[in-house]
């Protein structure tokens, strides 16, 4: 056994004291590069969340802390810590194996640990301006369904197929001008084959009761040439006619068109009108010509803006029931003159009154009645 065994040689102590000494010094500049490594985390911070905060302006983003106040603890760490320091990477207590010598175990704190790295600023979405998509699909089929109604109840006028329910959807004008003489005449038998609607179910159209053909309307007897200035077809009668009661008594009739047309002869000096009115029957249809001059509350058909307005001096109508139609001729002098008798303006009224297009529909229909008994009466002969 050595004797330096037992007593130890000199110096030994002072080796120890300068160990300890190196140790504490290597701790020192760990905690003084850990409390620089904060410094840096905390302004990182404060920067990230400056920037976000100028991003968000006004639209719900944390207001900015005034300089100078220390920023509180809970917001530059979460009070979670996450899933990873749990079980032992950062923020993990005690040192881990590459920690420095004298470092300070228990639970690891400050900006090292837990930082910006942990739960990264989000910026606040921008909110949507203005209605939503779906409001301007719904906007958008709506005016297409609106413009389809639209060109599909244009289509039905311009072929002159209305319905019978639109003649209650306006109310006709109170007041108006009247003929200074009227008469009328229920239908004959020279119109049996269309004393019925559901018999000559085929609408009325501008074309076809003012063709070509009747563009001049000649008349031997007044010496005149009658133009044709103006047409127009209501689906709603209501709006050819004015008077209350007028416009009740087409409604009971079932009136489903008013065809209008308006002549002028400027150098003969006369003015014609002539209206059709579509009805359910021929029964109806002489009641409606028949009110036209003994209702209680007055009413006649209106004038067109492009013919003569009817409103000064002596004027002439008359009524006729052809079929389930009712026609109303009405003719005047430009210069006002005229009475009941005067044979030019009578002549006129059988001129406009007797449409060819009414005329060529009643023949058509004798024809076809003809063809059908002559038919049913060969085949009886030959089952016989």
């Amino acid at each position: 056994m050595r004797d330096d065994d037992y007593f130890p040689q000199p110096g030994a102590g002072r080796s120890r004291r300068a160990g300890a000494a190196a140790r504490k010094a290597a701790a020192r500049e760990a905690a003084a590069r850990k409390a620089a490594a904060r410094k840096a985390a905390e302004r990182k911070l404060a920067a990230r969340r400056a920037a976000a905060g100028s991003r968000a302006g006004s639209r719900g983003s944390p207001a900015r802390r005034p300089a100078g106040r220390p920023q509180p603890q809970s917001d530059l760490w979460p009070a979670d810590p996450p899933a990873a320091a749990r079980r032992g990477g950062r923020g993990a207590t005690g040192p881990g194996p590459g920690a420095e010598p004298g470092a300070r175990r228990g639970p690891a704190r400050g900006p090292a640990m837990r930082g910006p790295a942990t739960r990264p600023a989000t910026a606040t979405p921008r909110p949507r301006l203005g209605p939503p998509p779906a409001l301007y699909f719904g906007a958008a089929a709506v005016l297409v369904l609106a413009l389809v109604a639209g060109a599909a109840v244009m289509v039905m006028r311009g072929s002159g197929d209305p319905s019978a329910g639109d003649a209650a959807a306006i109310r006709p004008a109170v007041t108006g001008v009247a003929p200074a003489a009227y008469s009328d005449s229920p239908s004959t038998r020279v119109f049996a084959g269309i004393d019925r609607r559901s018999a000559d179910a085929k609408p009325l159209t501008v074309g076809e009761v003012f063709p070509r053909a009747v563009r001049i309307l000649p008349d031997k007897d007044a010496r005149a040439r009658l133009t044709l200035t103006d047409t127009r077809l209501d689906g709603q009668c209501a709006a050819a006619i004015w008077g209350l009661e007028l416009g009740e008594q087409l409604r009971r009739a079932g009136c489903t068109q008013a065809v209008r047309g308006a002549y002028v002869d400027k150098k003969a000096g006369y003015a014609a009108m002539v209206a059709i009115f579509n009805l359910a029957d021929a029964e109806l249809a002489g009641q409606v010509v028949d009110a036209l001059g003994h209702n209680s509350v007055p009413g006649f058909i209106l004038p067109l803006a492009r013919g003569d307005r009817f409103d000064q001096g002596f004027s002439l109508a008359r009524g006729r029931a052809m079929g389930h139609y009712g026609v109303i001729g009405w003719v005047r002098r430009l210069d006002g003159k005229g009475d009941g008798q005067d044979t030019a303006l009578l002549s006129l009224l059988v001129t406009v009154e007797s449409p060819k297009a009414i005329l060529v529909r009643a023949a058509a229909a004798r024809t076809d009645a003809a063809s059908r008994g002559a038919g049913g009466g060969a085949g009886a002969a030959t089952i016989g």
